[in-house]
């Protein structure tokens, strides 16, 4: 049942998440969802959303971006309770990919708070290079900026559910409870930028699991008795609601992290880069207008 409760809660709380953070220009644009599909883990869900975000953007970012590319595409495959998910940027092409395996999981052993370490199935090369950072979304420190009162879960009660008002040992109180492991591979191939960019990556990554968590215990009275069929149709409702909620009023949603927009690059390291990427475009226009040619001359023999 925990599964059950958790795969419709995280998908209510998605939608809840993506209005939050859409306005003013900015935000969710759903290409497309609930597309199916078959694989080897069996049958799922497809979408693909754009995310505008052009204030958002770190420091180095819009220094680099031509003007107008500001958006990121995000790819999900949803096979609950695994899933895997796609960011790229369409100017920065094959040099920019955060890629992202989830598995939800339930512990072995209920009185147990240990988590597995290696549930990936990593080879012993990747082992080493990972790192293992555990999020308690109670108990962990919360950035000023993203702290809600009614998402804190130390205050909130769920009167449907009679859960809630957590402490800092709630894993040894309540049981059942849900693992979700996570794992992240960033790439960031520019000259300079790899490191500070993949970290700032990280560093928003780690504080929106923080937040969403949050949230996706303290809407439990607004999903709990929900079923898959009403999140398919509250989904397909967003698709528009969203689209009406990006024409109006301002950007809002999660601030950047301050220290990650500090301009300390030198303007050569910038020039560098900025060459490369204006480069790379070119060579794919050019490239899309041969092979727009090529299938011309085939079509018109």
């Amino acid at each position: 049942r925990v599964h059950g409760e958790f795969q419709i809660g995280q998908r209510y709380t998605a939608i809840m998440h993506s209005k939050q953070e859409t306005g003013g220009g900015e935000g969710i644009e759903v290409i497309s969802i609930g597309e199916k599909f078959e694989n080897e883990l069996g049958e799922g869900d497809y979408s693909l959303k754009k995310v505008h975000f052009a204030s958002k953007l770190p420091w180095i970012f819009r220094q680099l971006a031509p003007k107008g590319s500001c958006e990121l595409n995000e790819e999900s495959w949803n096979t609950y309770p695994y899933f895997k998910t796609n960011y790229t940027v369409p100017f920065l092409g094959s040099r920019f990919l955060v890629s992202i395996e989830t598995i939800v999981r339930t512990p072995c052993d209920n009185n147990s708070t240990d988590y597995e370490c290696n549930v990936f199935n990593l080879s012993e090369k990747e082992l080493k290079k990972r790192e293992v950072d555990i999020i308690d979304f109670v108990s962990d420190p919360i950035h000023t900026c993203d702290y809600e009162e009614d998402s804190d879960p130390k205050l909130f009660y769920s009167n449907k559910t009679c859960r809630g008002r957590l402490d800092e040992n709630w894993l040894l109180n309540c049981h059942p409870f849900i693992q979700v492991y996570k794992l992240y591979r960033v790439k960031f191939n520019y000259w300079g930028l790899q490191g500070r960019v993949e970290n700032f990556i990280i560093r928003g990554c780690r504080r929106l699991l923080q937040v969403f968590h949050r949230r996706v215990f303290c809407l439990i009275d607004d999903w709990y008795e929900l079923t898959m069929t009403d999140i398919f149709e509250i989904e397909a409702k967003a698709v528009e609601e969203l689209n009406q909620l990006r024409r109006v009023g301002r950007s809002k949603g999660m601030l950047l992290d301050t220290e990650s927009q500090n301009n300390e690059l030198d303007t050569e390291t910038l020039k560098k880069n900025k060459e490369e990427i204006k480069s790379e475009n070119n060579k794919e226009e050019i490239n899309s207008e041969n092979s727009a040619d090529a299938e011309s001359k085939v079509v018109f023999t």
